[in-house]
């Protein structure tokens, strides 16, 4: 299983997919990130970006400052390998919140046509397999939205 050290050890930035692993120290944070949140990655798109929270474990949670989401903060993977799986079956970030909206008959729907269209060009698909050699991954099996909604409905905001 790869650990967030991994992860950041590579300090690497795929345009594509819209994330960009760096330094722990990186200054990413903001008014909703949790205190003592572990900054694994941001999209350089207002304010989006992903950290573990050492008191819940190895979870994988997207922070959302622009409140466009029903959730600042929200937990998106079990660990960071699923959530690299999750990035390379999405070929982007950026769906995570768009399935909150969605029925998974929608969002399944959404996705196919995307990954068909939109996320199918060259530069992208390149870059997913290099993604995924660098973690050495695989695009997730299974329902992605199951996967990251299961976990959205079951974690105790609270």
């Amino acid at each position: 299983m790869i650990t967030t050290q991994d992860m950041l050890d590579h300090k690497k930035k795929f345009v594509f997919l819209h994330i960009d692993f760096h330094s722990e120290d990186a200054d990413v944070g903001y008014f909703c990130t949790p205190k003592n949140a572990k900054i694994i990655g941001s999209t350089h798109c207002d304010g989006l970006h992903f950290c573990v929270i050492p008191k819940f474990g190895d979870l994988v949670f997207k922070v959302v400052p622009d409140g466009m989401s029903e959730k600042y903060v929200f937990p998106v993977a079990k660990n960071v390998t699923e959530f690299l799986s999750i990035v390379a079956a999405l070929r982007t970030t950026v769906y995570f919140d768009r399935m909150q909206g969605m029925s998974k008959a929608d969002f399944e729907h959404f996705l196919a046509e995307a990954l068909e269209g939109e996320l199918n060009d060259s530069g992208r698909l390149a870059e997913v397999e290099e993604f995924c050699r660098t973690f050495g991954v695989k695009p997730y099996e299974g329902s992605v939205y199951d996967a990251v909604m299961s976990l959205y409905r079951s974690f105790p905001y609270d």
